[in-house]
């Protein structure tokens, strides 16, 4: 029944992004982790708020962080703050934090590694980029994914083979 009203919470606050009412989304979203602060869905939706549509990186960060904390198999929350990362060109602290999380019960390691391999990737460090990419290709069972993966292990293979030449 709870867990109803903070879904309803979450409907009301897409629409008004929907309607680019990102404070009033904000408003609602708070309001809603004031009665639940623990549910990681509703950490993950005002992250992702806060990422794309406020600017806001320190406040994305920071409950993007809660959402794993809360959920650990929260994939959309390792997503968004690998992106968040990423985009800012974190890749340390992308590392770090994914080997953090990579000891939480119920993490997604397919997912992990291969953002431990972009990470890796991106400060131009590609042995251990295609370390991570293997490590995900051997975690992963989906296709699409593994496809990915080997398109990664590739690449990486290109930009060290180029960096020598």
């Amino acid at each position: 029944m709870y867990i109803l009203y903070i879904e309803q919470m979450l409907e009301e606050a897409e629409r008004a992004i929907e309607a680019r009412e990102y404070s009033t989304a904000e408003k609602l979203m708070q309001n809603a982790l004031y009665d639940e602060p623990g549910y990681a869905k509703l950490h993950n939706n005002l992250g992702w708020l806060y990422q794309y549509c406020m600017g806001n990186t320190s406040k994305a960060e920071l409950h993007l962080k809660y959402a794993i904390k809360f959920d650990p198999k929260n994939e959309a929350a390792l997503i968004n703050i690998a992106d968040l990362y990423l985009e800012n060109r974190q890749y340390e602290a992308l590392q770090l934090f994914m080997l953090h999380v990579l000891g939480l019960e119920g993490a997604n390691k397919a997912l992990i590694y291969e953002h431990l391999g972009k990470a890796f990737e991106a400060s131009k460090q590609f042995n251990k980029a295609i370390k991570y990419y293997k490590m995900a290709h051997f975690e992963t069972i989906d296709s699409y994914e593994a496809s990915e993966l080997k398109r990664g292990i590739k690449r990486c293979r290109y930009k060290k083979l180029k960096r020598i030449l």
